[in-house]
C-alpha cells in the first residue's frame, strides 16, 4: 500500500510538473508575444513622433519662408507660432510663443483691432515711424492642427505693390495725353506756317504774323511741357553699379558750384550715377527756386546704416504746408506758377526704381528737407525703411 501511494504521489507530482511546464511555456509565449507587440507599438510611436516632429519642422520652415507676417493662434488666443516677419512687425523681434496675443492687441492701432475682430479679410492703413502710410491686407483662417483648432493670421504689406500700380496708372495716363496732344500739335504748327505764307504782302501781315508767331510759340511750349512727362513715362531702368560717394559729391560740386556738403563721404552706393545726379540737380534747383539763401542749401551724406546711403538736400526756403507736402510727389501737381508738376514726381520715380525712397520733411525753423535713401549694395531694397510695430512685447 505504501508503494502504491508513493507511486501515485510521484505520478501526481510528475503530472503537476508537466502542467506547470505547459502553463509556463504558454505564459512565456504570451509574454514574448506581448513583448513583440509592445516593441511594434513602441516602434510605431517612435515613427509617429518622428513624423510629427518632421511635420512640425516642415510647417515651421514653410511659415518662416512665407512672404507675409504669419501667426498661428490657439482657440484661446495664445501664440503658437510666428515667423520672423511677424515677430518683427508685432513684437519688436521678440519670440512670444505661449503668450496671449489678445493681451498684446490692447496696444495695437485701432485699425488693426477692428480688422482682427471682423468676420472676413480686411484692408487697413497705418503710419510707420516716419509718418508714411502703409497699407496691409489681413487674412484670418480657422484650421485644425494636430487635432486642435487654430487660427491662422496673415498680414501682407501691399504698400509697394500699390505704389507701383499707382505709378503705372500715372504713366499710362501721361502716355495717352501726350499721344493725343502731340497729334494735334503737328497740324497746328503746319497751319501756322502756312498762314504766314498766305499773309505775306497782305494789309494785315504784321498782325497775322504776330498771331502765327504766338500760336507757334505756344505749340512749342506745350511740346516742351509734354517732353518732361514723356521722360517720366519712359524712364529707363537704372544701370546700377558701385559708385564712390566722393565721386558723386565731386560731380555735384562741379554741376552746382558752391554747394555746401556735410557728412561722411567714405564708401560706395549702388546706383546709376547719371540718374542720381539728375535727381539731386532737380532737388537743388527746387531749393533755389523756393527762395532759400544759397549758403543755406546743403547736401548731406550719411552712411552710418550699412544697408543704405542717406542723401539729404536741405534749404531755408518757403517750405510746404502739410496738405501740400502730401500731394507734392504726385505727377501734375505743382505749387509754382507755370510749373509742370514733373520734377519731384520724376525724382521719386528715380529713387524707387533704384529700390530706394524719397520723402519730404518740414524743417524746424523753416524750409524743406528732402531725404533720399539709396541702397549700398544689390542685396538691399529700401522702399520700406520706416520701422513699424503693430503691437508691443512684454517690456
Amino acid at each position: 500500500m505504501t508503494v502504491h501511494l508513493a507511486l501515485a504521489l510521484a505520478l501526481s507530482a510528475a503530472s503537476a510538473m508537466a502542467a506547470w511546464l505547459f502553463v509556463a511555456r504558454r505564459e512565456a509565449a504570451t509574454v514574448a508575444a506581448l513583448r513583440a507587440e509592445v516593441a511594434v507599438l513602441g516602434s510605431d510611436l517612435t515613427r509617429r513622433e518622428r513624423e510629427r516632429k518632421q511635420s512640425e519642422g516642415v510647417l515651421r520652415l514653410v511659415v518662416e519662408q512665407a512672404p507675409s507676417a504669419t501667426l498661428f493662434l490657439s482657440s484661446d488666443g495664445r501664440i503658437l507660432l510666428a515667423n520672423a516677419q511677424a515677430r518683427e512687425l508685432f513684437f519688436e523681434g521678440e519670440d512670444l510663443v505661449g503668450q496671449s496675443y489678445l493681451t498684446l492687441m490692447t496696444r495695437a492701432p485701432e485699425a488693426l483691432k477692428r480688422a482682427m475682430v471682423s468676420a472676413g479679410d480686411e484692408l487697413l492703413s497705418v503710419e510707420d515711424s516716419e509718418g508714411e502710410p502703409r497699407t496691409f491686407h489681413l487674412a484670418k483662417r480657422h484650421l485644425e492642427l494636430a487635432g486642435e483648432p487654430v487660427v491662422l493670421v496673415a498680414l501682407h504689406d501691399l504698400t509697394r505693390e500699390l505704389g507701383r500700380r499707382e505709378v503705372e496708372v500715372w504713366k499710362q495716363v501721361i502716355r495717352v495725353i501726350a499721344h493725343e496732344v502731340n497729334n494735334s500739335l503737328a497740324p497746328i504748327s503746319t497751319v501756322a506756317s502756312t498762314g504766314r505764307v498766305v499773309a505775306r504782302g497782305s494789309a494785315g501781315e504784321p498782325m497775322l504774323t504776330q498771331v502765327f508767331d504766338t500760336v507757334t510759340e505756344r505749340a512749342q511750349h506745350l511740346a516742351s511741357f509734354l517732353e518732361g512727362y514723356a521722360r517720366l513715362a519712359k524712364l529707363p531702368r537704372p544701370e546700377q553699379r558701385d559708385v564712390p560717394l566722393r565721386t558723386l559729391v565731386d560731380r555735384m560740386s562741379t554741376l552746382w558750384p558752391g554747394i555746401r556738403v556735410e557728412g561722411a563721404l567714405d564708401g560706395t552706393g549702388w546706383f546709376d550715377p547719371a540718374q542720381i545726379e539728375q535727381l539731386l540737380l532737380n532737388l537743388l534747383k527746387n531749393a533755389s527756386e523756393a527762395d532759400s539763401p544759397r549758403d543755406e542749401i546743403t547736401l548731406s551724406v550719411d552712411t552710418r546704416d550699412v544697408r543704405l546711403v542717406r542723401v539729404v538736400v536741405r534749404d531755408r526756403g518757403q517750405g510746404m504746408p502739410p496738405d501740400v507736402m502730401k500731394r507734392a510727389l504726385l505727377p501734375l501737381f505743382s505749387t509754382k506758377p507755370g510749373g509742370s508738376g514733373i520734377g519731384l514726381a520724376l525724382c521719386r520715380e528715380i529713387a524707387e526704381a533704384h529700390g530706394g525712397s524719397l520723402r519730404l520733411l518740414a524743417r524746424d525753423g523753416g524750409g524743406l528737407e528732402v531725404v533720399v535713401k539709396l541702397p549700398r549694395s544689390d542685396r538691399h531694397d529700401l522702399r520700406e525703411t520706416g520701422s513699424l510695430i503693430l503691437t508691443r512685447g512684454t517690456g
